[in-house]
């Protein structure tokens, strides 16, 4: 695991069910990155997605699971608010990773939200191809449209 959803999303995400190696296969990779965005009515989304990598980004690994608990939570949802706020060419994949992380969410209360205990079948239904796809376009679309490095 060698990068982040939310972070990418999300680094919620990224912690959780965004993390991904650089294994996946190479049409996905390239098929999500270079998909060029209009960024049309993008200025809030990008607001939210900045401050949910932010709020996330703060969360220590060894924090205590409430205040990882809340975290999650308040990732969950920036990316209520963050679907909500998509334009058509993001939404659906901001619609992919928001479920998957509220579906991933009560594996990962059971272990103490330490995301390397969740057992193989939700760690892979996190990790699932579309997921990545859904992270690696998150990520196409956070470089192209909202400006981030």
């Amino acid at each position: 695991m060698t990068r982040a959803v939310l972070a990418a999303v999300v680094l919620a995400l990224a912690a959780t069910v965004g993390c991904s190696d650089d294994s996946g296969p190479e049409a996905t990779r390239a098929a999500s990155t270079t998909v060029q965005f209009t960024g049309a009515d993008s200025q809030r989304f990008c607001a939210l997605d900045t401050a949910l990598r932010r709020d996330f980004g703060n969360v220590e690994a060894g924090a205590p699971a409430d205040e990882k608990a809340a975290t999650y939570q308040r990732a969950l949802g920036a990316l209520n608010e963050m679907e909500a706020a998509a334009s058509d060419e993001i939404r659906a994949t901001v619609h992919t990773l928001r479920t998957t992380l509220e579906a991933t969410l009560p594996a990962l209360a059971a272990v103490g939200f330490d995301p390397t205990k969740l057992d193989p079948q939700t760690f892979a239904r996190a990790s699932a191809p579309e997921v990545s796809a859904a992270n690696e376009r998150l990520g196409a679309y956070e470089r192209q449209v909202c400006g981030r490095q």
